[in-house]
């Protein structure tokens, strides 16, 4: 083994796993906006149809908190009518009920279950 003054292989071993993290980081925020996307695309493909504008305006956005990266899918135009739709609503004249349409929890619990996945996935990806 080549000789090396401690201080440079603690620069070298740390610029390695700075390298490392930035890498993990990288692939793990791939992770969760392939996530994200598909989880939108989920919850448009289930959402209530009348006229389209609701289905067709679920989307997602990314955004730093603290140390980590968050993906937040969410309807764009009609953000009023996301509840009222899934858990159902009193009908106009206060004549009884409309039922509700589950399409956001199924989708948001599918994806959530997913990404551990896709995570491991990436994680293992940098180790080839």
């Amino acid at each position: 083994m080549p000789d090396v003054a401690p201080d440079g292989l603690a620069a070298a071993v740390d610029a390695v796993l700075r390298e490392y993290g930035y890498a993990l980081a990288g692939a793990l925020d791939d992770a969760a906006n392939r996530a994200a996307l598909e989880c939108a695309s989920e919850v448009s493909a289930a959402s209530p149809r009348r006229t389209g504008r609701y289905a067709g305006s679920w989307t997602y956005e990314k955004s730093d908190r603290g140390n980590g990266h968050v993906a937040t899918v969410y309807n764009r135009n009609r953000p009023q009518l996301t509840h009222l739709l899934e858990h159902g609503h009193m009908k106009r004249g206060g004549t009884g009920r409309v039922p509700g349409v589950p399409h956001i929890a199924p989708a948001a619990d599918r994806c959530a279950e997913e990404f551990p996945r896709r995570a491991a996935e990436a994680i293992a990806g940098l180790a080839t």
